[in-house]
């Protein structure tokens, strides 16, 4: 049984252009919430990876090749982490799991694979009638599914009936999009969760349903911070906002702006006839 928290180290490709910035934040702002998981960003070689590399391929993939250089791939990368420390004076301390995020295809549609100590994240089939949720919204939920699976020890057993849990095995995609939206677990996945350990269990719930994003229109909340960093997730669906999407932002936060400059005007406006009406 792993200690708690459990560590895991989160390696993202080049995501196809993505605004790698809010993500990472988010993925990191997750620690802030709960104290079973506890994320860490891990570095890209300098000098590249072969593995890393086809994860950044433009045309469908080899799922299964992948899978196969999955070790290799864990033993090559812990030995560069080490080296990286030593360079450095310091101690290593490496995570429990890794979780790569990508935007790659795999040729068969799987969108998520992995082994004891890897998971591997792909998004390339995402497309945009799949939002809501955004393609940020569908890398967290995907992140903490593989996190559960790491805090148990093992993997949690996937069913092949969809009803909407996290851990329904779906065909395609677009069918975890309500499973994305809800972040719900269903009873029987609940049951093994907690038989390790009931705090897995709540706080992936926290995090799965997703409400500590809050309003990108509220002062001090997870949303905002991402949308100053370049993301919003309430109006951006993909990669990139689309000419439209960006309209729509500016507009919804142009409105509010001129909204509070009349609510402004007319305080000060009232506030004006009635020191001049009680001077009189």
């Amino acid at each position: 049984m792993p200690e708690y928290p459990v560590r895991i180290g989160v390696i993202l490709t080049e995501l196809g252009g993505l605004n790698s910035t809010a993500l990472k934040y988010l993925i990191l702002y997750q620690n802030t919430l709960q104290k079973t998981f506890q994320f860490e960003l891990l570095p890209v070689p300098d000098s590249g990876d072969k593995f890393l590399g086809q994860l950044d391929s433009p045309v469908p993939i080899d799922r299964e090749k992948i899978e196969k250089q999955m070790d290799a791939f864990v033993s090559r990368y812990k030995k560069w982490l080490e080296k990286q420390a030593e360079d450095f004076d310091i101690t290593p301390t490496l995570p429990d799991g890794y979780v790569i995020m990508s935007t790659v295809k795999f040729d068969d549609n799987y969108f998520l694979t992995g082994n004891d100590e890897l998971g591997v994240i792909a998004l390339g089939h995402w497309k945009r009638y799949m939002a809501p949720p955004s393609i940020v919204e569908f890398f967290l939920n995907i992140l903490i599914e593989l996190s559960i699976d790491f805090a148990c020890g093992e993997d949690v057993p996937r069913h092949l009936t969809t009803r909407g849990c996290v851990f329904d095995f779906t065909v395609s995609l677009d069918e975890a999009r309500l499973a994305v939206l809800t972040g719900y677990v269903c009873e029987s996945c609940r049951k093994i969760i907690t038989s390790r350990h009931e705090r897995i269990y709540e706080d992936a719930k926290l995090l799965l349903q997703m409400n500590w994003l809050g309003d990108s229109s509220v002062p001090a909340t997870a949303a905002l911070t991402a949308d100053k960093l370049g993301y919003d997730l309430f109006h951006t669906k993909g990669i990139t906002p689309t000419f439209l999407e960006r309209i729509r932002s500016s507009l919804e936060k142009e409105g509010l702006k001129a909204l509070l400059q009349i609510l402004a005007a007319t305080i000060i406006a009232a506030l004006l006839i009635w020191l001049g009406l009680k001077k009189s």
